[in-house]
């Protein structure tokens, strides 16, 4: 196995995860988010802070699109239908979740550099970690927009 497999195998795990953990009509319904939340932030947050800030950038990769794999981003989307499914209504209780799922990204990003699939510049895990408390807040933010939105057209 090579290197540039683990981008496809992290993807396909996620998302496999994902059908697996949630509803099939939770899951279809979290798939707007995912697109936007995971999948679009994902390359806005990397096209800032990989391409133009130069912080990081990945090796490695099978099917780069704007210097990042592809797959980072289907993974991304993944988890965030898992992320939103689970997450608590209580503030106190979601900002603990937001705060763990958010070191776990960072540990993996931390993996990823030290599998040598990615490279900090003047960046560190501990950066990528807060960097995941904000992206959460946003995918939270983008979720709730979506499902108001959809009520609305309900109405």
């Amino acid at each position: 196995m090579t290197l540039s497999t683990v981008w496809p195998l992290a993807a396909i795990v996620l998302l496999a995860f994902s059908i697996i953990l949630v509803p099939r009509h939770r899951w279809i319904e979290l798939i707007p988010s995912a697109v936007l939340g995971g999948f679009v932030l994902s390359y806005i947050v990397h096209i800032i802070g990989g391409t133009i800030l130069g912080l990081w950038t990945y090796s490695n990769m099978s099917l780069p699109v704007l210097g990042m794999p592809l797959w980072l981003a289907v993974a991304f989307g993944a988890e965030v239908i898992m992320f939103l499914h689970f997450l608590p209504e209580s503030p106190g209780t979601r900002l603990v979740y937001v705060i763990l799922f958010s070191a776990a990204l960072g540990l993996g990003d931390y993996g990823l550099v030290r599998f040598g699939l990615k490279a900090f510049h003047r960046w560190n895990a501990y950066y990528s970690a807060l960097l995941f408390v904000a992206i959460h807040y946003v995918v939270v933010f983008i979720d709730s927009y979506l499902r108001q939105q959809q009520r609305a057209r309900a109405k």
